[in-house]
């Protein structure tokens, strides 16, 4: 049977495909089995301890665990293995010309569509996304929104409000936060604007318009 012990004294294992079993002529009623092919010595048995070496790591430290892997871990043994937890990534839009995408906009409006496109990558990539509720052009209320997301979650990405416009207000609202900015422009076109800054914690600010998003 497959996965049972060898047997006390055999040093092989025949597929019981290569094998007929047929009842013996007598009183005894035993069975004979007879080998249609010729075994090799050790043939179809799996030694103790044959899936790794003495010393060898299983896995490396930062891996992402996949369900073959989950199987390994379970066959050594590991019932509760140490885990990252999954980063908390908020999802802020600002911009008053920017509506729910349940919706209908003005002729002066557009739908969230940056948002849910942010969420759908951060959770590619193993991250738990939280959209947060739209804050229109109100630095006090933008202030507020990265504090509590700052807070909250382990990354903030805010959408709009990074250039250098009279409503541009994400950089204003990461300074009066305290944030340290280390960057406001990336070497790429369309999106060149684009900050990253710490409050503790990563905040990423990113172009707005979702046609201009490379």
């Amino acid at each position: 049977m497959t996965g049972a012990p060898v047997p006390p004294g055999a040093d092989s294992v025949q597929k019981i495909e290569l094998t007929s079993e047929a009842s013996m002529v007598g009183d005894s009623g035993a069975d004979s089995v007879t080998i249609l092919q010729s075994v090799k010595l050790g043939a179809n048995i799996v030694l103790k301890g044959a899936e790794i070496r003495s010393g060898e790591r299983v896995f490396q430290s930062g891996e992402r665990i996949s369900p073959a892997m989950i199987a390994s871990l379970a066959a050594f043994g590991y019932s509760d293995p140490e885990v990252f937890q999954r980063p908390k990534v908020a999802i802020l839009a600002t911009g008053s010309e920017i509506v729910d995408i349940r919706s209908s906009p003005g002729i002066d409006q557009i739908r969230n569509s940056n948002a849910p496109m942010l969420s759908a990558l951060a959770e590619k990539c193993g991250a738990e996304s939280r959209i947060l509720p739209l804050v229109d052009d109100d630095l006090d209320r933008l202030v507020d929104t990265i504090g509590k997301a700052v807070e909250e979650c382990d990354v903030s990405i805010i959408s709009g409000g990074v250039s250098v416009g009279k409503y541009d207000l994400t950089k204003p609202a990461l300074s009066r936060l305290g944030a340290t900015l280390h960057f406001e422009k990336v070497r790429l076109k369309p999106g060149k604007p684009a900050v990253f800054a710490t409050l503790g914690k990563a905040v990423f600010g990113l172009l707005g318009n979702p046609y201009r998003q490379p």
